[in-house]
This record gives C-alpha cells, sequence and structure tokens, in this order.
C-alpha cells in the first residue's frame, strides 16, 4: 500500500485540478490566505470522500439511515483511510443545554455504565442500601448463621395493606377478621405482633441497642386475641415455617421463603434468635431488634422486588438509561434535564413598589403593547377583593403573592388564575414565536436553578444511586451520586476515583477498573489541555471559544482510534499563545497512534511542528486555488509565490531587538476620548470586577482561555449597556453589575458575535448588506424592464411576484425526497440553479442578467458595479474584512463562525455613518491569514476615525499591539483567574511580571 494519500485533479469548489500527495501517518498543515479553497481541500475532498468510502462499505440496509454523500469532484482519490473531521464550532454557545463537558467527552456515557454496574441504591427515607432478594438468597443467608440458631420465616401484614394482603381471595378493604380467616384458611397458624409504633423504625446502626419499650406477642391466628391486630399494633409477622440454622435443608427454606414472597407481593420477614453479646454482628445487615417471648431477635427485611426492605418504597433498578439527564428515564420532570427553570421575578417586575397597580406597578405591561394584559390583570385583582389604587408595598404579604401567582379563595372561584402574573405569561409563551413577544418574554424571565433536582438535571430515582464516598461541606463523609460526581472538577474527579478504585466490590472489581481507566484516559486529556478546572456539568454553551475547542479536542483524542484520518479546522482559534503548545500536544498524539492528522492552521507553532506543508493559493477566491508549495516545513519560506511563505520569511528575519521594538515601544495612536466604568461585575469566574474601558479607540480585552473575558466583556458589559440605553439584549445568561458610569457618551451597542447569521435559506451576503435592494433597481430601470413592466420585486427572489422559479422557490435547488434514503439536494431543473423565470434572465445590466451578478464573487461585483456609488461603499467593506472572495449569492448558512462575524463587521462598516457606537467583538481574527489580519486592522481604524468605539477580545498578538488600550485577565483559567491582571498599552502589560500576556509580548524567546 501507498504511503500518500494520492489526490489527482482536484477541481473542488475553486481549486484548480490540483495534484498532491499527503502522507499517511503524518501531521500535515494545510495553509494559505483566507478564501484560498483550503476547507475545499481538506474538508470537501479529503474528509469528504473517507467518510463516503467508510459509509459506502456498510449494507445496503444500514445505509439508508445515513446521510447519502456526493463523491468530490476529482479525477482520483486513493489509499484514503476512514476519516474523522473536527469543525469549527462557532455555534458553539448555541448548542443544547443538555450538551456539557461530560457528555461530549463521553465522559457521562462511561460514569452511567461505573454507577449501574457498581454503584448501589441507597433509600434516601432509611439510609439503607436498597438489594434486590431471592429465596436461594435467603437460604444462603440463613445458612451462614451459626449451627443451632433458631429462625422464623413469614411475611409482614400492615393495617394499610389488609386490602391488598386480601386479594388473592378477590376482595379489598376486608375487615381483620376476614383477613385473619383467610390466612387460618390458607393454613397459617402463628403470628408475631409488634404492638408499638417504636418496632417499625429500623435500627439503621447495628450498635444501636433494641428498641425501649417495644413488646411483641406471639399470636395463634385462630385465639380471640388476633384480632388485636386492629387495635393498636403496626404490624403483625405472619409465620410460614420455624427452623433451626444447620439442622434445616436447604430446600425447605427456600420453599419457605417464596411462600412468604408470594403471600406478601414479594417481599419476606426472617426472624433470627440474637444470643447475648451477639447484637453488633455485621453479618445482621440493616434490622431491627425485638424482644420475643423473653429473647431478643432480629427481625430482618427481604424482597424479590428492587424496593426498600424497610418501608417498602420501590426503586428503578439502575440502568445506563436511567442515569442519564438526556433520556426520559433519567431526567428530571421539572427541568427536563436541563438543571435550570424560567421563572419570573417579582422585584423586576414591581421595581418602584410605592406605585399602585392602576399606576403602573407592574413594569412590565406599562407599554400600550400590554394594554390588554394590564386590563387582565386590573381585573382579577378587583375580583379577588384586592384594591388597585393602594400601593403595592402597602398590600398585604398574601395579596401580593396572588397577583404573582394567581391563586384564589373559595368566595372568588368565578376568577380567572390565568389571570395572574404567572398565568397572563403563560398566556404570551403561547404566541412567543411573535419576535416582540419573544423579546417580551427574554427581558421578564430569568433562569434559576431547579429546586426539584438542585441543578444536578437527574430524577429522584437516578440520584439514589451511590458510590464511594464525598466529603460535604460541613465535612461530613457521604456516598456520591451521579449528580455530586458530576459537579466535580476534571481534577477532583480523578482524585475520587483513584480512592474508590480501592473500594470496588469483588465481584465488580475487573468491571470497574476497565470503566475506571477509560475515565481516567479521558480526563488525562483534559488536564493536558489545562481544563482541570473545569466541573463536568459545566454547559459547553457557557464555555469559551478556547475551552470549547481543546474540549472538542480531547473528545476526539480520547475516541483511541487507529489508522484514521482526522481532518481539523483551526484548532488554535480561541487559544491564548500559552494554550496553543497544549492543544498542539493533543494533536501530535494523534499522530502518534497511527492516524494521519490534517490541520488547517496558520499558526507558526503548527507550521514548523509539521511534518509536511501544503499551501494553497496565492489570493481568495477565484485567484486562489493552486497548488503553491507541498514538502517540509523548512522550504516554504523560500518560496516567492506564497503568502505564507513571505510572511514567515519576515518573521524569521526580526531580530529581537526588533519584536521588543515592536511589542513594547509602540506609544498609542491617539488620546482617549473618554471612558466606561463598569463597576461590580460578577459571572462565572469573574467576582465584583470594576474595570474602565476605553471608548473613542480600539480596546483589547486578553488573557489565557477561561480568564473569564467573554464572561465580563459578552456576559456582564454588553447586556449592561443594552439595559442603560434601552436596548434590547441577545444574552440568556447576563450577568451581575452595581454600576455603569459614562453610558451618556454612548449612542448603540452592537455585539458583533460569531454566531450564524439569521435569515431564511435564500439569504446570502448581498441581502445581508442591503446592497441586493440597489442591485434589483438597477436591473428595473433598464429599457428592456420597463418595456415588460417589470418592477425592483420581479427581480427578488425571497418574494413570489412573478419572477423567481416557483419548483425551487427562489433558492435554486430542489430537496428530493429519497423516502428511506437520505433527502437528495440537487440543482433546480426548472431554472438550472438561476433561482428566475426565462423571462426575467433576458433583462440584462452591462450584458449581465441578475443571476449572472448573484454568481460573481465581492471583488468582480465591485469593479463590475463602477460608477455606482452607493453598491460599491457597500462591497468595498466585504474587500475591506477579506471577504471579497465571496460570491453575492452564496447561501449564509454555508459561511464559517469566523466569516460570520466578518460579514457582520462588513455591514456595520457599510452604515458607518452612525457616529457613537460601542461595537463588541470576540475573536475577529479567527480563520484569517496574518498577512490579512493588517487588513482587519484597517478596518478597526476606519470604524474608529468615524467615532465608534471597539472592544474587542484578541489573542492575537498582532492585534494587541495595535491596540489603544489593553485589558489583561487573569492570571490564570477558571478559579485561577476571573480578574484584571494589567491596564494600559503594550509596554505596561509587557513590563507586568504576572502576565502571561506580557511574555509573548517583550520577546519571542522568552516564549518559555
Amino acid at each position: 500500500m501507498s504511503a500518500n494519500i494520492e489526490l489527482r485533479g482536484v477541481r473542488v469548489h475553486n481549486l484548480k485540478s490540483i495534484d498532491v500527495d499527503v502522507p499517511l501517518n503524518h501531521l500535515t498543515v494545510i495553509t494559505g490566505v483566507s478564501g484560498s479553497g483550503k476547507s475545499s481541500l481538506a474538508f470537501d475532498t479529503l474528509y469528504a470522500e473517507g467518510q463516503r468510502r467508510y459509509i459506502e462499505s456498510f449494507s445496503s440496509a444500514a445505509r439508508r439511515h445515513l446521510d447519502r454523500l456526493e463523491k468530490p469532484d476529482a479525477d482520483r482519490i486513493a489509499h484514503i483511510p476512514p476519516a474523522v473531521a473536527l469543525r469549527q464550532n462557532a455555534a458553539a454557545r448555541s448548542a443544547s443545554r443538555r450538551s456539557t463537558i461530560a457528555t461530549v467527552t463521553e465522559i457521562d456515557d462511561l460514569l452511567r455504565i461505573l454507577f449501574s454496574r457498581i454503584g448501589t441504591v441507597v433509600c434516601p427515607d432509611c439510609h439503607i442500601a436498597v438489594e434486590q432478594d431471592s429465596s436461594a438468597t435467603i437460604a444462603e443467608w440463613i445458612g451462614s448463621l451459626p449451627d443451632s440458631r433458631k429462625v422464623q420465616i413469614g411475611f409482614s401484614l400492615q393495617r394499610s395493606q389488609l386490602g391488598d394482603a386480601s386479594t388473592r381471595s378477590g376482595v379489598q378493604d376486608v375487615s381483620v377478621s376476614t383477613a385473619v380467616s383467610t390466612l387460618l384458611e390458607s393454613g397459617f397458624t402463628r403470628a408475631v405482633i409488634l404492638e408499638t409504633a417504636a418496632a417499625t423504625r429500623s435500627t439503621v446502626d447495628d450498635s444501636q441497642a433494641p428498641a425501649t419499650g417495644c413488646t411483641v406477642a406471639i399470636q395463634d391466628l385462630d385465639s380471640p386475641k388476633a384480632t388485636s391486630i386492629s387495635d393498636g399494633c403496626e404490624l403483625a409477622i405472619v409465620i410460614v415455617d420455624r427452623i433451626v440454622a444447620g439442622k434445616t435443608s436447604g430446600e425447605r427454606i427456600i420453599e419457605a421463603a417464596e411462600t412468604s414472597m408470594r403471600e406478601s407481593n414479594g417481599r419476606c420477614v426472617v426472624l433470627a434468635q440474637c444470643p447475648i453479646g451477639d447484637a453488633n454482628s455485621a453479618n445482621f445487615r440493616s434490622s431491627l431488634l425485638s424482644r420475643i417471648g423473653g429473647d431478643d431477635w432480629h427481625v430482618l427485611r427481604f424482597s424479590s422486588n428492587f424496593d426498600c426492605s424497610l418501608c417498602g418504597r420501590a426503586f428503578v433498578k439502575p440502568e445506563p438509561s436511567t442515569l442519564s439527564f438526556r433520556s426520559p428515564l433519567g431526567a428530571c420532570l421539572t427541568c427536563r434535564g436541563t438543571g435550570t427553570v424560567t421563572t419570573l421575578d417579582l422585584e423586576d417586575l414591581i421595581p418602584d413598589r410605592s406605585l399602585s397597580l392602576r399606576a403602573g406597578a407592574v413594569a412590565a405591561f406599562a407599554d400600550d403593547r400590554w394594554k390588554r394584559e394590564r386590563e387582565r390583570l386590573l381585573r382579577f385583582a378587583e375580583s379577588v377583593g384586592i384594591s388597585i389604587d393602594v400601593a403595592f408595598q402597602d398590600l398585604q404579604e398574601e395579596q401580593r403573592q396572588q397577583i404573582f401567582s394567581g391563586e384564589m379563595s373559595g368566595k372568588n372561584s368565578s376568577a380567572r388564575t390565568s389571570d395572574g402574573l404567572s398565568g397572563l405569561f403563560e398566556r404570551l409563551e403561547s404566541r412567543k414565536q411573535q419576535t416582540a413577544v419573544r423579546e417580551f418574554l427574554r427581558q421578564w424571565r430569568k433562569i434559576d436553578q431547579c429546586k426539584t433536582c438542585r441543578g444536578t438535571r437527574l430524577s429522584p430515582d437516578a440520584l439514589v444511586v451511590r458510590i464511594g464516598s464525598l466529603t460535604t461541606s460541613d465535612g461530613k463523609s457521604q456516598p456520591a451520586s451521579m449528580g455530586d460526581v458530576s459537579a466535580l472538577t476534571v481534577d477532583e474527579l480523578s482524585h475520587f476515583l483513584q480512592e474508590t478504585s480501592t473500594n470496588i466490590p469483588t465481584e465488580w472489581s475487573a468491571v470497574g477498573a476497565n470503566i475506571m481507566s477509560d475515565i481516567a484516559e479521558r480526563l488525562s486529556f483534559l488536564k493536558s489541555a489545562g481544563l482541570g478546572y473545569l466541573p463536568l456539568n459545566r454547559e459547553i454553551a457557557s464555555l469559551s471559544r478556547g475551552e470549547a475547542q481543546r474540549v472538542a479536542m480531547t473528545s476526539i483524542a480520547g475516541a483511541n482510534l487507529v489508522n484514521t484520518l482526522f481532518v481539523i479546522d483551526e484548532p488554535s482559534a480561541g487559544l491564548h499563545p500559552r494554550d496553543v503548545v497544549r492543544v498542539l500536544s493533543i494533536v501530535k498524539s494523534l499522530r502518534d497512534r497511527s492516524n494521519t492528522v490534517v490541520v488547517v492552521e496558520h499558526e507558526t507553532e503548527f507550521l514548523t511542528a509539521a511534518d509536511f506543508v501544503v499551501d494553497i493559493g496565492p489570493a481568495a477566491g477565484q485567484q486562489g486555488g493552486q497548488l503553491i508549495y507541498a514538502g517540509q516545513p523548512d522550504g516554504l519560506a523560500d518560496i516567492e509565490t506564497s503568502a505564507t511563505g513571505r510572511w514567515l520569511k519576515k518573521e524569521s528575519t526580526k531580530s529581537d531587538s526588533e519584536a521588543e521594538f515592536e511589542s513594547v515601544n509602540r506609544p498609542n495612536r491617539r488620546p482617549a476620548s473618554g471612558w466606561l466604568r463598569l463597576r461590580g461585575a460578577t459571572c462565572n469566574s469573574v467576582r465584583d470586577c470594576s474595570v474602565d474601558v476605553l471608548l473613542g479607540g480600539l480596546c483589547v480585552v486578553t488573557g489565557v482561555s477561561g480568564a473569564g473575558k467573554s464572561s465580563l466583556i459578552e456576559n456582564v458589559l454588553f447586556p449592561a449597556v443594552c439595559q442603560e440605553l434601552g436596548q434590547t439584549c441577545s444574552i440568556d445568561h447576563a450577568g451581575k453589575y452595581e454600576t455603569l458610569l459614562g453610558i451618556d457618551q454612548v449612542r448603540s451597542v452592537e455585539l458583533i458575535d460569531d454566531l450564524p447569521l439569521a435569515g431564511s435559506r435564500r439569504s446570502n451576503p448581498a441581502t445581508w448588506l442591503k446592497v441586493f435592494d440597489e442591485i434589483r433597481r438597477l436591473f428595473a430601470e433598464t429599457e428592456d424592464a420597463r418595456n415588460r413592466n417589470l418592477t425592483t420585486s420581479h427581480f427578488s427572489f425571497n418574494t413570489d411576484s412573478g419572477g423567481r422559479c416557483s419548483k425551487c422557490e427562489g433558492t435554486g435547488r430542489v430537496e428530493i425526497d429519497m423516502q428511506f434514503l437520505a433527502d437528495v439536494s440537487m440543482t433546480c431543473p426548472d431554472c438550472n440553479g438561476s433561482r428566475y423565470l426565462p423571462h426575467i434572465l433576458e433583462v440584462q445590466w452591462r450584458a449581465r442578467t441578475i443571476a449572472d451578478v448573484l454568481a460573481m464573487t465581492a471583488a468582480e461585483a465591485f469593479s463590475f458595479f463602477r460608477g455606482q456609488s452607493r453598491i460599491q461603499k457597500r462591497l468595498r467593506s466585504l474587500k475591506d474584512v477579506g471577504l471579497d472572495y465571496l460570491t453575492l449569492g452564496q447561501p449564509l448558512a454555508t459561511l464559517s463562525g469566523g466569516e460570520s462575524q466578518r460579514l457582520k463587521l462588513a455591514a456595520s462598516l457599510a452604515t458607518s455613518s452612525r457616529t457613537g457606537s460601542l461595537l463588541i467583538m470576540n475573536e475577529p481574527t479567527t480563520g484569517l491569514h496574518p498577512l490579512d489580519v493588517s487588513r482587519l486592522l484597517e478596518c478597526f481604524e476606519g470604524l474608529i476615525s468615524v467615532g465608534h468605539s471597539l472592544v474587542v477580545i484578541e489573542h492575537n498578538l498582532d492585534v494587541i499591539r495595535h491596540a489603544d488600550h489593553i485589558i489583561d485577565m487573569g492570571p490564570e483559567a477558571g478559579p485561577g483567574g476571573g480578574r484584571i491582571v494589567a491596564t494600559g498599552s503594550v509596554a505596561d502589560i509587557a513590563a507586568c511580571p504576572e502576565s502571561i500576556t506580557g511574555r509573548y509580548l517583550r520577546k519571542p524567546a522568552s516564549h518559555d
């Protein structure tokens, strides 16, 4: 077999029939300027073909349940192994709320198996282990007793269960005398009657003395005194057989036990004589000591059901599915496995309690848009006798809660509970498909921890399964539940498993050791990535991009695959330079297991560590797609036609003194125009943090991955500014703050994140930038269009106005239902992918149809629309952010997270006439080649020059060096971070000995 993956004539997207060999079992880095075709080669060719061939090896019955994959456009692809891909998770923050670190890394799956195999169900009421017994186990236990020990076998008959005990005769709720008669007819003649309630209490501690004052009587069921079962006794034990240990056959014991279980729904009671000094014997599990006939007896309960032998509470036998919050069998019914519930806060709804209901005490309904809800609330209050003209603070507490909950007294039963505040919000929930209603609900509702499961996400049946031992906050030691273990950090769980491994029951030692070994290996990957501080139940959506990227890396590393092709998209994205080395070690570990690793990257550390480098270029879009270089990393710097090579050569020839001068001695370019002063910020690891944010310049927030940058800026600063300005906030998990000063200097705020762009499947860069409206106007003004009575709406593919193709509804593609196979997307046969009807395509502007325009790249369209300043201004913004290679008609759903973020930035540039805006960005350099970063910095200068303020979360050293003001957070991640380490200029950060970022700003030689 060849030692290379052979690619011949690859023509996927903009690739121009390239030929290249990718070495197997090596680390290959594919690099090049943004948009040159790297992803087309890595994902749309290598990964797509590797996955397609693997799926083709399945049976036809299995393939019908999988997606149908198209074959990449290439002459030949040979020697490609099965492929696994790790793309940029741009939508990490929009992930399911049930997606946690434990679930993504599959540690949760292993923990569920571990708990279901070696875990013990502990009754939360009686605090004893729940065991499922059989007649054989009862016989085995009696056989372990010393010889000549007296034993009685029977079943219990409680007053509350008399009806159940008589079901075999078909009679329910019968009298005691009838029950006794029924027992006599069945041949049972003897009972032990416990006459006090104290006798029914369990003695959990075997060292505890017999129940004081417990009087036990032995009665014959045919005696008149048998009716004492109804005269105050709590429990009667009907004796089936009396035996002597060591002198009775096992068959007789089994027969008596089976009879007892048959008569008492699977339960059996064993009374064993307790000689003096034998009360503390460990052999007598959790039992009750009673005085019978002058002797002490152990009273033990056995059950063939999975229930508590003392209180009879039934439990679900542990299975992996019953321990999963992603399964209906194991999820908490209240929060449905999310650990949180959405609630209303009376403090937020009624901020000014000095107002009456009529005067607008309920701030949520103060706007006239919610007039109907306000009137319903007033009518409800009057109907239950609550004055609507009295200050809310003067109402009785019961009345205030009544307004909130909608509950009412019997005399006012005509009132509707749905007209209280809670009920009115539930009404609005049914209309949340409306944008205004959805934003309204988001504004007035908050997310609280579920009180039922206390944030564990699990049902009560799942939480009773325990293993090992954990020390609680009050210093006590107790067995750990699945919820307890999931709340541990990576480091804490490693320590817990080490201690638990020494206490595994012998029968489960082999299984438990194997599972713990698998968990420990995955935990070691997380620790090696610097994530030991993260709790396992932390939501993926709440992680920073760097943390989420490292978690994803460890998840595929923990799979232990061999002879596999791993295709990874920018593993360094969102990472501080210190953390890049950690991820690089994980990537190398994948290669060292005889895997082939292909990485799309720009980072110097990855380029120099690679075994093989493939450079695609020389430019973006149609000017790219060529193979510039393929070989050893040290040869790339000598390729003059390679943008990456020229950059590497420049970096390698830069002296230490030049690098130090560039990073440290660069002065601020402009004075600050003002400051936004945030005080008392609290969110996640950020605790009571105060910070001053520069206005009128570029303010960069940096620090190691997980230091709290996103928590401070996205989850506190952005919602705070929105609240002060009265803008709608798109952040669900907003943090808290005390004060925000300087807001009068900000006119508006915008968060330019990397989440997918909202829009229909027809949305594209032209519609997002609103440049398509101008283009349609040009076509509608042509003489040909006027002669045909065509308006701008006829050139729209978003509306059914007679211009778009009716078959594909303006998308250019149609979905074909393959029934048992996956749906197939293909070019529309009616319009041939043009989106329009034939008579619309007969109209031309400068000899091009509107379909031709949508097929143009932004760079081509900029030249084509010369003289059209309004169109060119918006297209120039795409060029400024490095997206001029995108076609105007490319669906937004196909854009990466970095491209989506830069498209949002381009929209801000296109409307830069509005000044005084605060623009917040998180890692805008994601996906950018180092030479493209300079173009992005020019965009920043353009925004700042017209009066905008930029707050950018970044790790890129070029962006940090370009900043007017730097806020460095840390010094470490998680609990070790969350505070401001240093602020000021580049020189200030570089001079701070505690700043990890400062080490990388000083000199390249000091990175260690």
